[in-house]
């Protein structure tokens, strides 16, 4: 069976979940509307798109979208646990790390849903609004790109947790722990750059030295924040998912 064969069989799963949806809207939904109420204000000078940005990522990329990250994760997982699906799931002709694999790509198909809905949500409280400045769609689209990114770290750490743990409650609450900090260490300029789940709203909030203007990150975050803590947490993940006891 091939990969992108197991991606739908997983895509259809958590399509078949309520949960999956309602996750998937809420956060630019509820961005929008924090973005509607204090769409008077000017938080950035001269820069009618970026206005908006600061009022919707405070709730989605700072909280919302790390702790939904970790919750489509645990769903992915949630069927094979219950009833004993991962003995059938795995009598399949599947290899494991194909199975492991195909759950990472769903879970971040759809937190890439949720960055699609939260741009067309800037863009919909931009035109409500009546902003008359050039929409920087370049600019915009690195930054939703930026955050959906950052997902990834997370996406492989509660991947991992919720092929460890049988309980979905048990994964929830590892991710609401992991997730609470944000708060603290996103107002520390000593920690906030190691720390993989605040780097989606700091990969949404534009930086002068971003990587080509494109890519919301330094550098040195981008390659062992974002990427070094991903690399390590899949293979982790998928090593301990491959010797796991079925």
């Amino acid at each position: 069976m091939a990969i992108w064969d197991l991606v739908r069989v997983e895509v259809y799963k958590m399509y078949k979940s309520k949960m999956t949806i309602q996750l998937i809207i809420v956060s630019p939904l509820i961005a929008a509307m924090i973005a509607f109420q204090g769409s008077d204000k000017e938080f950035v000078p001269n820069h009618q798109w970026l206005t908006p940005l600061v009022l919707m990522c405070f709730m989605h990329s700072l909280f919302l979208l790390p702790l939904f990250t970790g919750v489509l994760a645990s769903l992915s997982c949630k069927h094979e646990h219950d009833n004993g699906g991962w003995r059938r799931f795995l009598t399949l002709p599947v290899k494991r790390s194909q199975v492991y694999l195909s759950k990472f790509i769903t879970i971040i198909l759809c937190t890439a849903c949720i960055q699609l809905l939260f741009f067309i949500s800037w863009i919909l409280v931009g035109k409500v609004t009546g902003y008359t400045d050039p929409m920087p769609l370049f600019k915009m689209t690195g930054i939703v790109v930026s955050g959906w990114i950052a997902t990834w770290p997370i996406a492989a750490f509660m991947l991992f947790m919720a092929t460890k743990f049988t309980s979905f409650g048990a994964v929830l609450v590892i991710n609401v722990i992991c997730t609470l900090p944000n708060l603290m260490v996103v107002n520390s300029e000593r920690f906030n750059p190691w720390y993989p789940w605040v780097q989606p709203f700091l990969g949404m909030m534009p930086q002068n030295d971003g990587i080509f203007q494109f890519l919301f990150f330094t550098p040195t975050t981008l390659l062992i924040t974002v990427l070094g803590s991903f690399i390590f947490f899949f293979l982790s993940g998928l090593t301990y998912f491959k010797h796991k006891a079925i």
